[in-house]
């Protein structure tokens, strides 16, 4: 049986799961003047732009997370030498909508933090990659408060109403296509090793988090907040890990090319609320 843990008692999580009290957890607060740019950085993303019908939308107590059917190809990302299959999409919120974010910017936090996690295609699954120093890829996007609604993610925003409940699950239903889900410019981000920010704190995570924001409305923020707990009647108002301790790691930041990969047009940076 899974242990138990909530984000009321993070202080103790090192108790029951050792990794939590490492020298290498996440998330971080990223100095953008301490980072080191890096022109090898390359990010190859693979089918993250087909649509994915009949996903689900689960709530686990801790968060919503749409996992993909272990029995059809995946998206996969590839970075480095290692090739990522796409395990889940889940959101991180706050108990307003200026500050849900677990990573911050120059101290800075966002309203929302989508992750994106990825297992090494050589460990088959997630659980057994997370036990290995190269085992997962979690791509990071933050998301800012804009007076529009972000279309791409009202499909799941539609779904959270039939899960309210703890460990009840609705399919979504329109196609999901995960590159609409990306900020416009997909080849600048910032890169670092760190940890699960989720017991057993596995310190086995490339961060892989991009500069640029999407966004969500107000409203939209609201609806994760209406997401119950396992305990009865206690909503997850908020589900984010405090800021670690760097401990001197470096963070590095990707150079691309002058030319943008822009196949996300469902996004305005104008309205965004900062």
């Amino acid at each position: 049986m899974a242990q138990k843990w909530t984000y009321d008692e993070q202080s103790f999580w090192r108790q029951q799961f050792p990794s939590c009290g490492g020298r290498r957890q996440s998330p971080i607060n990223i100095n953008t003047d301490k980072l080191i740019k890096d022109k090898s950085l390359q990010l190859k993303l693979i089918d993250y732009d087909k649509p994915f019908p009949n996903l689900s939308a689960n709530n686990n107590g801790h968060t919503v997370a749409i996992e993909l059917d272990s029995n059809r190809k995946r998206p996969q990302l590839s970075v480095g030498q290692g090739l990522y299959d796409l395990s889940e999409l889940h959101f991180h919120w706050g108990d307003n909508n200026l500050e849900g974010t677990e990573h911050s910017i120059d101290n800075y936090f966002g309203s929302a933090e989508l992750h994106f996690v990825h297992y090494n295609t050589l460990y088959g699954n997630l659980l057994n990659a997370r036990q290995n120093i190269n085992g997962v890829v979690v791509l990071t996007v933050i998301s800012q408060l804009s007076r529009s609604e972000n279309n791409a993610i009202q499909p799941i925003i539609k779904a959270l109403r039939h899960i309210t409940r703890f460990n009840t699950s609705a399919t979504i239903a329109n196609q999901i296509v995960f590159s609409k889900f990306l900020p416009l410019n997909k080849q600048l981000f910032f890169t670092y090793k760190g940890s699960l920010t989720t017991p057993p704190c596995s310190e086995s995570v490339q961060w892989i988090i991009y500069a640029d924001p999407i966004r969500m409305s107000p409203f939209q923020l609201s609806q994760f907040r209406r997401l119950h707990k396992r305990e009865i009647n206690r909503r997850i108002i908020a589900n984010t890990r405090d800021i670690q301790k760097r401990h001197g790691r470096e963070v590095r930041v990707s150079v691309p090319q002058p030319n943008r990969d822009s196949t996300f047009d469902d996004n305005n940076y104008n309205d965004i609320d900062y």
